[in-house]
Parts: C-alpha cells; sequence; structure tokens
C-alpha cells in the first residue's frame, strides 16, 4: 500500500494490528531496512496498547522529519496558516 507524506497515526484504524500495518508500510516507503522493520515490530509488540501507541509514534514523527530538506517551505507555512484559522 502506497501511503503519502506526512505520515499521521490521527485517522487511521485504532486496531493493534492495523497501526502495526501502516506503521511498516510508512517504513517500506522510506525504504527502510528489514532489521530496523523487524526491531519496530518486537518493540511494539512487547508491551501493551499504549507501548504500541508510544513506539508507533515515535517511528512515524522520525519518518517525517526525514523529508528531503529541498521541499518547498510554502507549503509548511500554508499548512499552519490553515491550522490558525480553524483555531
Amino acid at each position: 500500500m502506497r501511503v503519502k507524506k506526512p505520515y499521521r497515526l490521527v485517522g487511521c484504524d485504532g486496531n493493534a494490528f492495523s497501526i502495526i500495518a501502516y506503521s511498516v508500510d510508512c517504513m517500506r516507503n522510506e525504504n527502510v531496512g528489514v532489521e530496523k522493520i523487524d526491531k519496530y515490530m518486537k518493540d511494539s509488540m512487547s508491551g501493551g496498547y499504549n507501548n504500541l501507541i508510544n513506539i508507533s509514534s515515535k517511528i512515524i514523527n522520525e519518518l517525517n522529519e526525514n523529508e528531503d530538506e529541498n521541499e518547498d517551505e510554502d507549503e509548511d507555512e500554508d499548512y499552519c496558516e490553515k491550522i490558525e484559522n480553524l483555531l
């Protein structure tokens, strides 16, 4: 499944396996190595639901931070303005 940036857990099905599948899809889109994906899966399934959410959030945030530095900053400003207008 092709997932688009920015990656977000908000709006994702809350089922634990759906969160894992979404996170793994995002990692694959970013060409993350198999070892790191395996570690994510092991760590995320080693505790309860809150552990899964915490680890998945960290991974998603890390993937979003690795965006190309050549991306136009105007898009970020437009997004921030839209959010401010909603508030």
